[in-house]
């Protein structure tokens, strides 16, 4: 209630930056009205996202970057967390997102694209969806199966919360110590 979000709404955190695919994914989900998106973060494509929101009958609202308290809240209130990320003509791609596996602990289903290391934090139909970054449909498809069922998003959330705790120091450090101590 704090940030005025009413009914399902999606989230997203990261710098505004082409590789995060926001453009494009503020461009498919322009005409949903049923849509709320909440986008915290700033960078280069914030005029952009800021333009296509003003014409966009989805709510798309740009609030700048949050933390602490703020963007735990924010976190809280998701129904679902957006990665929309994409390859860039030089190849370059996400790597393992940090703010997606922050959503993922909070129990947070992850609606995100099937590229670089994402499909390692997000199981498709375990922890969320994901969806092929050069088909805006597929995106507006995933963002509608969690919007239209409550109890694939309770079982999504639970999924994502499950993996994120896989991926705590106390899970990870012993993987890391063995890597890095000498042969015996």
């Amino acid at each position: 209630r704090s940030f005025g979000m009413q009914g399902f709404a999606l989230v997203t955190l990261g710098r505004l930056v082409p590789v995060k695919g926001l453009v494009e994914a503020a461009r498919a989900l322009a005409d949903r009205e049923e849509v709320e998106w909440w986008i915290a973060g700033d960078g280069p494509e914030r005029t952009l996202l800021d333009r296509i929101a003003r014409n966009s009958r989805a709510r798309i609202r740009l609030i700048g970057e949050v933390g602490g308290a703020r963007k735990e809240a924010l976190l809280r209130a998701a129904d679902a967390f957006l990665r929309p990320s994409r390859v860039l003509a030089s190849g370059r791609t996400e790597g393992a997102p940090t703010a997606s596996t922050e959503a993922m602990a909070r129990g947070v289903p992850v609606i995100a694209s099937h590229v670089g290391g994402i499909p390692e934090l997000v199981r498709h139909e375990k922890s969320g969806l994901l969806f092929d970054p050069e088909d805006p449909r597929a995106l507006v498809s995933a963002v509608e199966r969690l919007r239209c069922d409550r109890d694939l998003r309770a079982a999504l959330g639970e999924g994502a919360r499950d993996d994120a705790r896989r991926l705590t120091w106390e899970r990870i450090a012993p993987t890391l110590e063995g890597w890095l101590s000498p042969a015996t």
